[in-house]
Order: C-alpha cells, then sequence, then structure tokens
C-alpha cells in the first residue's frame, strides 16, 4: 500500500521492453557484437515506436550516471585488474566509448548512431572483459528495479524478455528452474511471482518443460488462447492466423483467453500427452488431433516436419528461418479461415527451398524467384 492508502499500480508491458532496451545497451558496448547480432537488434528497434523509445531512455541514462557516485563506486571497483590488456579509446574507464563499427546501414536514424558511453574521471584502461563486467554492475544498480517489481500481495516479481534471431534456436532456464527452447525468430515475455507463472508468447514458437510446483500454475498465453499446466513439457506455436498447443508430457488445459470483465467463462479443453490442438487468434479451439512429438519437436533439432499443415503456417515457419523471404502471390493459398490448403513436407532447415520446390510441384503451384525471395501462386485454371 502506499502512505495514502492505495494499492501501488501494477507494472505494464512497458516494463518488459523497457528491461530489453537496457540488455541491448550493455550488448552493444560491451564491443561483442557481430553482423547477426547488429541484423537482429535493428530488427528489434524497429519493430515498435517503444523500442525506439525505451532504448533512447537507457542511453540517455547511461549517459548521465557519471554524476552517480554510486555509478563512480561500481566502475571504480570493476576495474581492479592492474594486469589487464589496455583497451584503445574509451573515456578513461575501461569501457568503449562509442558502440562498435560496423552496424547496419540504415541505423544513422536509430538511437543507436553516434551512442557514446558516460564520461568520467580518469582511470587506468583495462581489458574488455573488465569492461563488459563493470557495464553489468552499473545496469544490475539500475535496473533491478525493471527486473524485480514489488507484488503488494505475493511479494517481488520476476521479468524477462527472451528473444531469438531469424534461424537461432535457444534454449533458456527461467527463474523456477524450468526451461523453454525457443524456435527461430521467436519471442516470450516472463512475469513469475509468488501467485503465478506467467508467460506470453509473442510470436513464434517455444516448447516448454516445466518445473512441478502445485502452489503455482504455469500459463502460457498466445494471441487469445491460454495454456494452464502445473508441471509438463508441451509447445505453443504462433502463426498468422493460428496458435497450435502441443503435449509431449503429461496433460495441459487449454481455453480461450478472457476477453475481459463480464466476459462468460468456456470451458478448458484438456490435451494428454500425444494429443495437440489448432486455436484461430480469436482463441476458438477446434478438434483434439493426435500429436506425433517425435516428428513434431524434430524442429528444437534443426529439421522442420508437416503433415497436413496449412499451407500458410509452414510458410510462416520456413520465413523464421531465412533472411529471404517466401511469400503466397495468392492470399487465399495462406488464409487459415479458408482451410482449402494442406501441405505435408519434411526436410531440414537448411533445405527449405527443395522443400518449397517440392510443395510446388505436389500441390500444382507456381514457383518463382524475385529479387527479394519467392513467390508461390497458383497456376491459372
Amino acid at each position: 500500500m502506499t502512505d495514502n492508502g492505495t494499492r501501488p499500480e501494477k507494472p505494464t508491458r512497458d516494463a518488459a521492453i523497457d528491461a530489453e532496451a537496457q540488455a541491448w545497451l550493455a550488448h552493444l558496448y560491451s564491443g561483442e557484437d557481430g553482423g547477426t547480432t547488429h541484423a537482429a537488434f535493428r530488427t528489434w528497434l524497429n519493430a515498435d515506436s517503444r523500442h525506439r523509445a525505451a532504448f533512447q531512455q537507457a542511453h540517455d541514462l547511461w549517459q548521465s550516471l557519471t554524476a552517480v557516485p554510486a555509478v563512480e563506486d561500481v566502475l571504480d571497483a570493476g576495474m581492479e585488474d592492474p594486469g589487464s590488456t589496455t583497451l584503445e579509446g574509451g573515456a578513461g574507464h575501461g569501457l568503449p566509448e562509442r558502440l562498435p563499427e560496423g552496424l547496419p546501414e540504415g541505423l544513422s536514424e536509430d538511437p543507436a548512431e553516434g551512442l557514446s558511453a558516460p564520461r568520467a574521471k580518469r582511470r587506468p584502461r583495462r581489458s574488455l572483459a573488465t569492461a563488459i563486467a563493470a557495464v553489468a554492475a552499473v545496469i544490475a544498480v539500475f535496473v533491478i528495479g525493471a527486473v524485480f517489481i514489488p507484488d503488494p500481495f505475493q511479494g517481488p516479481a520476476a521479468r524477462a524478455l527472451h528473444a531469438t534471431a531469424v534461424g537461432e534456436i535457444r534454449t533458456v532456464a527461467l527463474p523456477d528452474g524450468s526451461r523453454a527452447t525457443l524456435g527461430a525468430d521467436s519471442a516470450l515475455e516472463i512475469v513469475f511471482s509468488g501467485r503465478e507463472r506467467a508467460v506470453t508468447l509473442t510470436r513464434g514458437r517455444a516448447f516448454f518443460d516445466v518445473a512441478p510446483d502445485p502452489r503455482r500454475l504455469f500459463r502460457v498465453t498466445a494471441g487469445r488462447t491460454r495454456v494452464s499446466v502445473i508441471g509438463t513439457e508441451f509447445e505453443v506455436a504462433k502463426r498468422p492466423g493460428t496458435v497450435s498447443v502441443a503435449v509431449r508430457e503429461g496433460r495441459v488445459a487449454v481455453a480461450p483467453r478472457a476477453a475481459g470483465p463480464g466476459t462468460g467463462a468456456v470451458p478448458a479443453l484438456e490435451l494428454a500427452a500425444g494429443q495437440k490442438v489448432v486455436a484461430s487468434l480469436s482463441g476458438t479451439l477446434g478438434k483434439t488431433a493426435p500429436f506425433d512429438a517425435a516428428a513434431g519437436l524434430a524442429w528444437r533439432d534443426g529439421h522442420l516436419s508437416y503433415t497436413n499443415a496449412r499451407l500458410g503456417d509452414v510458410i510462416a515457419d520456413f520465413n523464421r528461418h531465412r533472411d529471404d523471404r517466401i511469400s503466397l502471390g495468392d492470399p487465399r493459398l495462406g488464409d487459415p479461415r479458408l482451410g482449402d490448403r494442406v501441405v505435408t513436407v519434411a526436410g531440414s532447415a537448411a533445405q527449405i527451398d527443395q522443400m518449397l520446390a517440392g510443395i510446388a510441384a505436389s500441390e500444382g503451384l507456381r514457383l518463382e524467384k524475385t529479387p527479394s525471395g519467392w513467390v508461390l501462386s497458383a497456376t491459372a485454371d
């Protein structure tokens, strides 16, 4: 409760965006960048105006830190490394003075262009590893409020945002001991408190190996669909027109997420191991179907397998593994509301061109190469 007896406002999604912006800032200043990281950063920066605003705010804070004694102490403590290698450049505090060279063309219009680290009192130049440690320490001092947010009823809530780049598959550890494997070009937000474990899949797909905790449900929301479990193994995939849920082990409850206060509750659909369901983005659940976990989860090892899958969903998955896009010349082919085109195909993520050609041949479609990628369309009648 606050001094005037009111409850503090609950954190909004912007807190997660702020945390990601601060993480990008620390990573870019570390000097450990590469072309893939630059591309991922630019994609994130341009995806939402809030991303740009949050990154600019984080940078402004970083540049103002020299006026804060606590930061000076952190930097001083982190620089006690007399045997380290001299850094070229910098402002004398062992941190890069500017973001590394080689950021993607077009970034000059972004807030990241020309960023410089805060200027502090002169210190011996130190190793890059020491500089990175100092950046992490400073971020910890000033960002901890965005990571651990007080819950007036259940104590602190742990927040984080995890994302993968195009073609990247990564497994991350969650605060409760659960693990999540993110597919290519996927993202999820987590908010764990003493009351529940909440995850939002904002794009792509993820496989969850959930640590049992009878006191707290583990909930995954994707679009208008919500999955609730105590401890199990399951996958959630969010595509342009559908959300799919598949269970490898245990049981899960799948239901539409309530649209708002007063909305009538819809009974949850219970899925057991070896079952799956596909829902529309509005949350309407389809029929339960068998799930072949060996084939359906092979994407974690870079193998893509589809049986009677919607063409639009398959193409969406393909595009998460490549920079040149595949588009559907006839929108009806990939519109999941029509359901008039399903395909069966399998292969390595490195063989998408071959799988695409196979789809075109088996379905009687036309495949054309353009400067921006491939176009798949219906042949003339």
